[in-house]
């Protein structure tokens, strides 16, 4: 009996994260690389990144005095869903968080391949099931499955609350867009990426019900209106907590902080203002309370966009750049201790590899070619005039990826959206093997 083509996605998937995990566990030389307060993370704690300890902390801290945040001082660095995970499997959570991840990681494979039908329901399974096999393949989840970090996790609840969605309009099912709106809550307490979503909500379940022929229907257009709004509030959930104790609607400290220390920074080194930074740094710290620090980041960041807006647009189209084409299989050399250059500074050395040379350089040119593949589907769809669609995903990607631009760049950032560029990119492969498919049939018939 031929296997549902969902499931085969998740089996492929759970054997490709478990085999990884498996491999990497028994034989990487470099799973303890990084360096807190001077001293190395404890060696039992596998895969600790400089942003990890934030939300441990934050998760010990609640055990301790029932605060998600220092002492009885709620948190306003971090959002609760992260640290909520870590409380709720109790004593040995990295091996309970662990297996987590694999779970979640694998299930996005038949997610995203669902999602691919609903939107995409007269492209050939084929195309889509080998679109999801490339994403397995480029290893932007199974790299993620050990990380102590939100990445994953927030990926893998908002593309299934996505799913759930889009499903609640294609079935007209009310209870699968309750179950929509739980997990992305859920997603937007993890990570504070999801604060625009309702927008990208609204657009796109607005072209499911026009490409389906369900936006007249009443009873449709109650739903999706509804469930945007409900979105408006639970995905700021983060915000409103922030705002109950400290009188501010923000969802953390952490846009103004890489505001300033990404691209502020980078605006005024690239224009010779080196002492201007510092000076505004030593102003900063300076203060105590992070509310008054949060301003003065927020205000010189728009005094220096301002001043020099050449070389804030410059900067952010590299960080883009940097967010979306580099390979995310570059962090298995890591863990060995190779990469495409060497890299050596206190407590975290690399030595050059030409393995890795090798892999940067084949992803980068892959990753570059999807995307360009993908921008013409997109051109596509404008010369068909189908602006909604191209709506849809435009601001899929800068309203979920976007704000990540402020900050420095890492292909983790583009894991929410990265099952759409690869998609969108067989889309156009689709469109033009089916134009290659036709001129051959009829030089064919001219023959004859």
């Amino acid at each position: 009996m031929k296997m549902n083509p969902f499931k085969k996605l998740f089996i492929i998937g759970l054997v490709v994260h478990v085999v990884y995990v498996i491999i990497v566990c028994s034989t990487g030389s470099r799973l303890s690389v990084f360096l807190q307060n001077g001293q190395l993370i404890e060696e039992k704690l596998l895969m600790y990144y400089p942003d990890t300890m934030s939300y441990v902390d934050s998760a010990d801290n609640f055990l301790k005095y029932g605060v998600f945040g220092k002492e009885n001082k709620p948190d306003y660095h971090r959002t609760i869903g992260y640290p909520f995970i870590k409380i709720t499997l109790g004593q040995y959570w990295y091996h309970g968080l662990l297996i987590f991840q694999i779970l979640i990681g694998a299930l996005v494979y038949p997610v995203a391949y669902g999602i691919g039908i609903a939107i995409f329901p007269t492209s050939k399974r084929n195309t889509l099931f080998y679109s999801i096999i490339t994403l397995i393949l480029s290893g932007g989840y199974f790299t993620k499955s050990m990380y102590v970090l939100t990445d994953l996790t927030c990926a893998s609840f908002f593309l299934l609350g996505m799913y759930f969605s889009i499903l609640s309009i294609t079935t007209r099912k009310n209870y699968l867009m309750i179950c929509s709106i739980i997990i992305l809550s859920f997603a937007a307490l993890v990570r504070p990426n999801l604060i625009l979503y309702p927008i990208v909500h609204f657009l796109l379940l607005l072209y499911v019900a026009k490409e389906y022929d369900l936006w007249t229907q009443i009873k449709t257009k109650r739903l999706i209106w509804a469930s945007s709004i409900i979105l408006l509030l639970m995905c700021n959930l983060s915000s409103l907590r922030i705002y109950n104790h400290y009188g501010v609607f923000s969802s953390s400290s952490i846009l103004g902080i890489n505001m300033f220390e990404y691209t502020v920074k980078e605006i005024l080194l690239k224009n010779e203002e080196d002492e201007k930074y510092l000076l505004w740094e030593v102003e900063i710290n300076a203060e105590d309370n992070w509310l008054v620090k949060d301003k003065l980041r927020k205000d010189r960041f728009f005094e220096a966009v301002s001043n020099h807006p050449i070389s804030a647009i410059s900067y952010w189209i590299r960080v883009a750049e940097n967010h979306l084409l580099p390979p995310h299989l570059m962090e298995i050399g890591v863990l060995y201790g190779y990469h495409k250059r060497v890299i050596s500074h206190s407590g975290y050395k690399l030595i050059e590899s030409t393995t890795m040379k090798v892999v940067w350089y084949f992803f980068l040119f892959l990753n570059t070619t999807l995307l360009s593949l993908g921008f013409l589907y997109l051109c596509h769809k404008v010369l068909k005039k189908e602006y909604l669609f191209v709506l849809v995903f435009l601001s899929l990607i800068f309203l979920i990826i976007g704000p990540s631009f402020l900050a420095g760049a890492s292909p983790r950032m583009r894991l929410p959206i990265e099952p759409f560029l690869i998609i969108l990119a067989f889309q156009y492969l689709e469109i033009k093997k089916e134009i290659i498919r036709r001129i051959i049939k009829n030089n064919m018939g001219l023959i004859r």
